[in-house]
């Protein structure tokens, strides 16, 4: 007798939720059997306030709703927002936490006391050797300027110590004064940006993109 895969039932790789259903079919054939046959490796950080855990399917309308925003949008690169984005997105954060390692996290940001969606964060480990991670974060309007960057960016930053990362990277809008104060107040020093990096930017996404864009980081050994 077959066994039942532990995550989704169906042996084709769908679950039978139309929500879900929707993310998994930006995946490939064998990504959905990988999935429907591998556990998923839930990672939870806590603090104070706030619980980090997976991107599921089910967020989609909350990250819909984040990047309806105009002012959220305007501070995020041109590729960062629509439909097809947010599904690839969670398409690709389901994908990544059946992985038994990986080196991109993808987690929901969501209050301890309601369990109201505050936004997203990322977390991309650089390097051969692990040395080096690029902390990233989207927050609704309603969560912005309250501190909810440093306090996750504090966990982040004990985690990604104890995967043997010695340095975190993070850039911003310049516009945005929030995410640099929020940046500056984790410890995080601006740098240059290089200038193959801003060639590399402007080849990408246009011409104009570089206007304003500041790369921060720290040594964390």
């Amino acid at each position: 007798m077959s066994k039942t895969p532990p995550t989704y039932a169906a042996c084709d790789g769908f679950s039978g939720d139309e929500a879900t259903d929707r993310i998994l079919d930006h995946l490939p054939h064998h990504a959905r059997m990988f999935i429907a046959s591998t556990p998923r490796r839930n990672l939870e950080l806590s603090t104070p306030r706030f619980m980090l855990r997976e991107l599921a399917p089910s967020d989609f309308d909350a990250l819909a709703a984040l990047h309806a925003d105009r002012e959220h949008r305007s501070y995020v690169l041109p590729h960062q927002f629509g439909t097809s984005y947010i599904q690839r997105m969670l398409a690709g954060a389901l994908l990544l936490s059946h992985l038994e390692r990986r080196s991109i996290y993808h987690l929901a940001i969501v209050t301890r006391s309601a369990g109201a969606f505050a936004g997203i964060c990322t977390v991309s480990i650089r390097g051969s050797f692990v040395t080096s991670a690029y902390l990233g974060w989207e927050l609704s309007r309603e969560f912005s300027a309250k501190g909810v960057a440093v306090e996750t960016g504090t966990a982040l930053i004990k985690f990604v110590r104890g995967l043997g990362v010695k340095r975190i990277l993070a850039d911003c809008d310049a516009r945005n004064t929030p995410c640099i104060s929020a940046l500056c107040k984790l410890g995080m020093r601006q740098v240059r940006l290089r200038p193959w990096t801003l060639w590399a930017m402007r080849q990408r996404y246009g011409a104009d993109l570089p206007y304003a864009r500041l790369a921060l980081h720290r040594s964390i050994t």
